[in-house]
């Protein structure tokens, strides 16, 4: 609009921040400049600032979008088809089309299927129709604007009605339908060319290179994105009437993020059979003050206790009167909350009113929480079957005994609420000691706390007391049946027996035409040779059930149990024939519900022995539908999400393997993954990795801070690794520098693995006098020193240099070289126990590196004259202050990347006195002139070699300690270099969590897809692919 409707040419429009809809009213602003001496080139910005509500007050703009624009000739030629009648529309068809009676369908599913971000207002529900070509995976998309809003537009002067480009984006909206984690932002489009403006409301839109061709499944048969900045997307704009083009995007520019990435792995669950028992616990004390009893360390303990799943555990705490603050939760709730045990934590009090503060206490803290109020009475006399307490259910107890010790129906509480060898924690005064009765020990006495453990074993049950309970008892397994009829005291006249299905329903039948029932089934199989899958055991539990149900679910308060008993068709499989029985069992007990009336409870044993306890669960209700008992101990299977994105690798035998980094933004993105190492080529060396060095690069491209332009010619990509140390493998058939056994230093991306595949040209022989973790770390500092002070600087003896934060690795590499040169050194740091090293290193004057007051200081030391080279990484104002703390003719050397890559304006003026300024990105180097930086590798190496310069302090981290020492490195703490150790032998890296992503489907196989075009075959194939298979 502001340049008159004119057809322009914008080279690049920068998204920076978005403007939503304000609370106070703001202006949008855009601001024109004109280039000098170019009459046809303009910069532009758009900017709010808000509508102010007191006079004379100060108010910020904010920036939202900025970019260059040219104007062009009003016949200008693009490379594309500048009329619709021109593309080729064969082969599209329609998937997606909103008829006038129904034009929210698309963006009802789109706000359920994408959330609230995606919600469009009635104005921008513009898309009609899409059309998708299967081949090559280009749109045609119809857009129309309300005619109203379009007159309206005009009046107001639109040269282009903004829901018209917005209904023809929304395409990348429509492509992440199908990937729901994945969320976008745009960050530009490049080579936008406005020709002319449209004749009419309804436009047409072919869409190249969509999101569509991004979209990939991966090892969960999911689809997604490569996460980061996607370029995708050649959008040409027509007018449907006259079919002229009058837009075209060459390419939209986005960021795509998963949101639920690191929740992901809490949405893996499997299912896992765990103990309802405690193994026999010690508790480590040489003294009391020394080793004291938390709550947090017996969690963590008890939750680690299994190393391959994770293990749920039940915390009950009966707060009695407490307060919040005063429980035993409030102590450890913060650190428990951000760690990933699985616990549930039960938080009992005596009243309603404290119940409801503790929840509005606790409640917003990320841990599964569960409130209750018992009082001391009714918690005494419950039997335990409904609410939130039951029977056998706490891992750990904890108590605090009040003024008056614990009585004798106090502790059979605490008994029945324990799993066998459950732990109770009990708080109490320092004076006083805790003697607890029969069938609990003393653990561990430690200040105020008591740790008590309960016996290992269930009370045997002598003939279980049924007599108020009448009981069937079915099965043609009769040694367990034996068995059983001695546990229940096969004189008790309540229990009938039968051996078949048929004369249970008989049983059944005679029972309830009496106006009488079975409050018991006790259904007893054992798979047989004459049921192999149990197919009949099933049929005859299905009939069982349909006859029952018949009576039952005219008086469904009236209960009836069916206990379904089997052996070793659960947790330890080894008899699949009874898992049939478990399966249909299940089934029947979700689709008969709660209101039928029917019970079902699955139990398997491994040998008669286990009927004990089978007798004492009939006994006593632990509320579990599905039980395994295994030398009389009780299992229950869990739910537990699995922590790992990726199956882990079991054993290490020749496996390859790296750091890679998933998702950017965050440290948890990285994962040690395998990985197949490429072929060996001629010229290429295979290096064991014993130690990889860490640069301030790998922090950039983890946490995503670096922008595309920094891959734009880079050697070392979007992974990390740079630089490392190790043992020559193995080489090719040309190569005539290296040896296998030779040590070595490399420069390669993606080495912080356990080996690795490198041209030899960026492989060098170790100096002798070099230990393999100063090999792995002074490369990469060495190099940027070298090119900065005498490559570019060409530093000699008796000048001046500045060096900025020079405790870094590159810093101290910069010292070594500057004072070998004879150069006058000054430095900053952020800190004055670093400026302290500084000095003891012949640094001649330190500067603090986080106030502007270093130019100051320096220039007073230097009486004004200033320095011949600074080599800078601060950001900001402080660039213009260490161009003018320059002499005439002197370099600035930047290694800092954030001014740079922002596109940061500079005041020439300053350059006036002959100064050179140089921007040095080793890694593009490294592409655009490898020879040079092969060269200056070799003449550090020398240096090193002669000792004429010193390797940088190196600070040493193991593999699997990656994360701390990159948050070292955020944090600016650390001196010198951090280098990460590789396990030494396969062996040592079994404690080394590394992600499988070997292909396990045979690549040589034949795999047949019946139904592979059908829904669930289209997305079976690509994950076929995905994991392995080549010929489908």
């Amino acid at each position: 609009e502001a340049l008159n409707g004119q057809p322009v040419h914008f080279e690049e429009i920068e998204f920076i921040l978005p403007c939503p809809i304000p609370e106070i009213p703001v202006r949008l602003q855009t601001a024109l400049r004109s280039t000098p001496g170019l009459s046809t080139q303009y910069s532009f910005a758009i900017s709010s600032r808000p509508v102010p509500t007191e006079p004379n007050s100060k108010i910020e703009s904010e920036l939202h979008c900025r970019g260059q624009v040219q104007l062009l000739e009003k016949n200008h030629k693009v490379d594309v088809p500048e009329n619709l009648s021109n593309v080729d529309t064969s082969g599209f068809v329609t998937v997606l089309e909103n008829p006038e009676t129904g034009e929210t369908e698309f963006y009802d599913r789109m706000e359920a299927t994408l959330g609230k971000q995606f919600e469009y207002g009635p104005q921008f529900r513009t898309l009609k129709q899409i059309k998708i070509n299967q081949t090559t995976l280009d749109y045609l998309i119809e857009v129309e604007l309300d005619e109203q809003m379009w007159e309206t537009g005009n009046a107001e002067g639109y040269v282009l009605c903004p829901p018209l480009v917005d209904g023809v984006l929304q395409i990348f909206a429509y492509n992440l339908m199908q990937a729901t984690d994945l969320y976008g932002f745009p960050l530009r489009v490049k080579n936008t060319t406005f020709l002319g403006k449209p004749t009419t409301p309804r436009i047409t839109a072919h869409v190249s290179k969509s999101l569509e061709s991004h979209l990939t499944t991966d090892m969960l048969a999911q689809l997604t994105l490569p996460i980061g900045e996607i370029s995708a997307g050649d959008l040409r704009f027509y007018d449907s009437v006259t079919g002229e083009l009058f837009l075209r995007i060459e390419q939209y520019i986005f960021f795509a993020v998963n949101s639920n990435w690191t929740s992901i792995s809490k949405s893996k669950h499997i299912i896992d059979w765990q103990p309802k028992f405690m193994e026999p616990f010690e508790f480590c004390e040489d003294s009391p003050d020394e080793s004291p009893i938390e709550l947090e360390a017996l969690i963590t303990d008890l939750a680690c206790s299994q190393s391959e799943k994770p293990r749920r555990l039940h915390i009950v705490e009966l707060a009695g009167n407490r307060d919040p603050e005063q429980t035993m939760l409030n102590r450890c709730v913060a650190s428990l909350s951000e760690k990933e045990s699985q616990i549930e934590y039960w938080m009992v009090n005596n009243t309603s009113d404290q119940t409801k503060a503790c929840y509005e206490f606790f409640h917003k803290h990320n841990l599964p929480l569960r409130f209750a109020a018992y009082d001391e009475e009714s918690l005494i006399n419950s039997e335990l079957k409904s609410g939130l307490l039951r029977i056998c259910a706490a891992n750990i107890l904890v108590l605090h005994r009040e003024d008056n010790d614990f009585k004798d129906e106090d502790w059979e509480v605490f008994r029945r609420l324990a799993v066998t060898g459950g732990l109770a924690l009990i708080s109490h005064s320092n004076t006083e000691q805790i003697s607890p009765p029969a069938g609990w020990r003393i653990v561990g006495v430690a200040n105020n706390l008591t740790l008590l453990q309960a016996q290992h074993m269930l009370s045997k049950v002598e003939n279980v007391d049924v007599s108020s309970k009448s009981r069937l008892v079915i099965g043609d397994w009769n040694n367990a049946i034996w068995k059983w009829r001695s546990c229940i005291n096969q004189d008790n006249m309540s229990a009938s027996y039968a051996e078949s299905t048929e004369q249970a329903i008989n049983r059944i039948i005679e029972k309830y035409e009496t106006s009488d029932r079975f409050n018991e089934i006790d259904y007893f199989f054992r798979n047989t040779s004459d049921d192999p899958t149990g197919e009949q055991a099933c049929a005859r539990l299905v009939e069982l059930v349909q006859c029952l149900i018949h009576y039952q679910i005219e008086e469904p308060n009236e209960v009836c149990r069916i206990n379904v008993v089997t052996q070793n068709a659960a947790m330890n499989i080894q008899n699949p024939g009874s898992t049939s029985l478990w399966g249909i069992a299940r089934a029947m007990a979700v689709e008969i519900g709660n209101e039928s009336g029917i019970e079902i409870r699955l139990y398997d044993i491994e040998t008669l022995t286990d009927m004990d306890t089978l007798a004492w669960l009939v006994q006593n209700d632990v509320r579990e539908r599905e039980i395994a008992i295994r030398d009389n101990q009780i299992w229950a299977p869990r739910l537990v999400h699995m922590r790992d994105w990726y199956p882990q690798v079991c054993s290490m035998n020749n496996v390859a393997y790296f750091l890679s980094l998933e998702h950017p933004g965050q440290l948890n993105g990285l994962q040690f993954k395998t990985r197949q190492l490429p072929e060996l080529g001629d010229k290429d060396v295979e290096v064991k990795v014993e130690y990889a060095g860490l640069n301030f690069r790998d922090v950039m491209v983890t946490l995503g801070m670096l922008p595309a332009l920094a891959y734009e010619r880079s050697m070392l990509g979007n992974q990390v690794g740079m630089e490392a140390s190790g043992v020559v493998r193995r080489v090719g058939r040309k190569v005539s520098d290296h040896q296998i056994g030779d040590r070595v230093l490399l420069i390669q991306n993606r080495c912080i693995a356990n080996r690795t595949v490198v041209n030899e040209n960026q492989v060098f022989r170790k100096p002798d006098c070099l230990s393999m973790d100063e090999a792995a770390s002074v490369l990469s500092v060495y190099v940027t020193a070298y090119y900065a002070l005498i490559q570019l600087g060409r530093l000699e003896c008796g000048q001046r240099v500045l060096i900025h934060s020079a405790m870094g690795g590159v810093g101290q590499a910069a010292i070594d070289i500057a004072k070998h040169s004879g150069a006058v050194i000054y430095a900053t740091a952020g800190s004055s126990s670093k400026r302290a090293q500084l000095l003891a290193r012949g640094v001649c004057a330190t500067f603090d590196s986080h106030s502007f007051d270093w130019y100051d200081e320096l220039m007073q030391e230097t009486s004004g004259e200033g320095v011949d080279v600074v080599l800078n990484s601060l950001a900001g104002h402080h660039v213009m202050l260490c161009l003018q703390a320059l002499k005439p003719g002197g370099w600035h050397c930047e290694i800092g990347k954030i001014d740079i890559y922002a596109d940061q304006s500079m005041s020439l003026g300053v350059f006036r006195k002959n100064l050179r300024f140089a921007a040095i990105d080793i890694d593009r180097l490294m592409c655009d002139d490898p020879i040079l930086a092969r060269q200056m590798s070799k003449s550090c190496l020398e240096l090193l070699a002669k000792q004429e310069v010193n390797p940088v302090s190196t600070t040493i981290f193991d593999y699997q300690d990656y994360a701390k020492a990159l948050r070292l490195m955020i944090s600016g703490q650390h001196q010198g270099k951090l280098v990460l150790k590789a396990p030494p032998s396969d062996f040592a890296a079994k404690n080394l969590l590394i992600a499988d992503q070997r292909p396990y489907l045979k690549p040589d196989a034949t795999y047949l897809v019946t139904g592979g075009f059908g829904v669930f075959g289209t997305k079976l194939i690509p994950y076929l692919v995905a994991v392995g298979a080549r010929h489908v």
